[in-house]
């Protein structure tokens, strides 16, 4: 009994190092890029704070999702530093979790870049002046094996860090 579950266990980590293998083989393939809107890095109080995320990929096969709703989407994870200043409003008034939407819109990627417009006023409300740098954790990205590929593999992407 024993002997057959060191090999359980072995198993289970070759199978995990393998897929954390081919995620990453995949995430060299697929690019995002944050930055804001309109090169703007002052804002004065109300005014909307925007981000945009543009996703490249070096071949087809990459599907990303273009919806950007108020209450933010699950798929994306915003780190602004510092965090002192800060009233994370949005995670307040939903408890701390976001639920999956019930609609989408993807679009097929390529090396054109597609756009995403993230709103940061929605999330968080910056309750003094300062300068802060922000970047995004996203999962957006979807891979599909084929065309009939009914369950796309969901890629995570760090972005680079923007300031203002």
């Amino acid at each position: 009994m024993p002997r057959k579950f060191v090999y359980l266990m072995a198993a289970i980590v070759w199978l995990s190092v393998a897929t954390v293998a081919l995620a990453q083989d995949s995430a060299g393939d697929v690019q995002v890029k944050l930055s804001l809107a309109d090169n703007k890095t002052s804002f004065r109080a109300g005014d909307p704070i925007r981000l945009v995320l543009e996703f490249t990929a070096d071949h087809e096969g990459y599907d990303v999702d273009t919806v950007t709703d108020k209450t933010g989407s699950p798929s994306d994870t915003v780190f602004i530093s510092p965090d002192a200043g800060l009233f994370h409003w949005m995670d307040e008034y939903l408890s701390g979790s976001r639920s999956f939407r019930d609609y989408f819109s993807v679009q097929k990627l390529s090396m054109t870049p597609t756009r995403v417009e993230l709103i940061l006023n929605y999330l968080v409300r910056f309750e003094r002046p300062g300068r802060y740098s922000v970047k995004v954790r996203t999962s957006r990205v979807t891979q599909r094996k084929d065309i009939n590929d009914r369950a796309p593999r969901a890629i995570t992407l760090t972005s680079n860090e923007v300031s203002f």
